[in-house]
Formats: structure tokens, C-alpha cells, sequence
């Protein structure tokens, strides 16, 4: 008998228990769920990224990159075997078509590197890359750097590029300067 009440006594201390920690049924109306009452913020949905601001991200670091690999001896924006890591497959094509220009010489598009403006890129250093607009698929970025004397106006370069996302990213479809060079017009030569 005594095994009975310590059972019974221990049933109703855990009976008690249970209902401390649950709030009191009003009759009629239905309890939420306790996994709807409280959802950690862990489990919220992420706010979907902005495309636009994704895509200013990515034009600006492929502009940054094209910089960064500067200093790799392979690579060279006009070489066959780069430039469609580079262009677009527009302008990959006539870059193609530049280099079987039938007029003697060098066509005048092959004649500088067009990321660099420049014939040799040592001693450049960049200064700084901004997007000036961006959307899903296109993008302006701008690319200021120099060849070591950043107070010197004849050492500074700005180009802006004109970018394409293409199937396998970024991609540039020109290159223009404020003095009114166009390497996508100079190709078109």
C-alpha cells in the first residue's frame, strides 16, 4: 500500500510540474503550437539578395581582377587563348578579325593592351575601381590607376569599361576613355 500512495503522490508532483510550464486552456479556444508561438530568427527566410547589387559586386571585382593579373606573365587580354576570358564573344571575334587585317603592319586596335592602355604594365598601380552603374546584365565600371607617380596627370589612366554578363560571366564588350577612344569602334577599323 505504501508502494501505491509514493506512485500516486509521484504522479500527481509530475501531473503539477507539467502544468507550471503550460499556460491554462480557455475553453473554446484552440492553443497555438508551441513551435508557432516562438521561431528563432535562425529560421526566418534570408531577404532574397538584390541582383543589381550582386551584379555591382561581381563587375567590380572582374574589373579588379583583370588589374590583379597584370603582374602573370600569361596572361596578355589579346592573346587567342586569353582574350575570351576577357571579351566578349562579340568582341572575341573581332579581335579574331583584327589579327588577319590584310593591310600591312599591325591593325591599330593590337597595337597597346587595351585593360592597360599600355604597351608594358609594369609599375601600374590601381587605384581604384567604382561601378558608375549596373544592371543584372551590364555594368560601367571605372578604373583609375597609374604607373607609379599617382601625382603625375601624364602617368594616370580612367578607363571605363562596358561590361557583359555573358553564360560564363562577366565579360568586357568595350573599353572607352574620355578622350573618345572606343576599342570596340577601333576594332570595328
Amino acid at each position: 500500500m505504501r508502494r501505491m500512495m509514493m506512485a500516486a503522490v509521484l504522479g500527481l508532483g509530475l501531473a503539477a510540474c507539467g502544468a507550471a510550464d503550460e499556460p491554462e486552456a480557455t475553453p473554446g479556444v484552440e492553443a497555438p503550437a508551441a513551435a508557432e508561438e516562438t521561431k528563432p530568427e535562425a529560421d526566418a527566410p534570408e531577404a532574397a539578395a538584390d541582383p543589381t547589387e550582386t551584379a555591382r559586386g561581381e563587375a567590380e571585382a572582374f574589373v579588379r581582377t583583370l588589374y590583379t593579373r597584370m603582374d602573370d606573365a600569361d596572361f596578355a587580354p589579346l592573346d587567342p587563348a586569353v582574350a575570351g576570358q576577357v571579351f566578349t564573344a562579340e568582341v572575341a571575334g573581332m579581335l579574331e578579325a583584327a589579327r588577319a587585317w590584310p593591310d600591312e603592319g599591325l591593325h591599330p586596335a593590337l597595337e597597346a593592351d587595351p585593360v592597360c592602355l599600355c604597351q608594358d604594365p609594369h609599375g601600374l598601380t590601381l587605384r581604384e575601381v567604382s561601378v558608375v552603374e549596373a544592371s543584372a546584365d551590364r555594368a560601367a565600371v571605372r578604373a583609375r590607376f597609374d604607373f607609379g607617380k599617382a601625382d603625375d596627370a601624364e602617368s594616370a589612366r580612367a578607363p571605363l569599361f562596358i561590361l557583359r554578363r555573358e553564360a560564363d560571366g562577366w565579360r568586357v564588350d568595350d573599353i572607352r576613355t574620355d578622350d573618345g577612344f572606343s576599342f570596340r569602334r577601333t576594332l570595328a577599323e
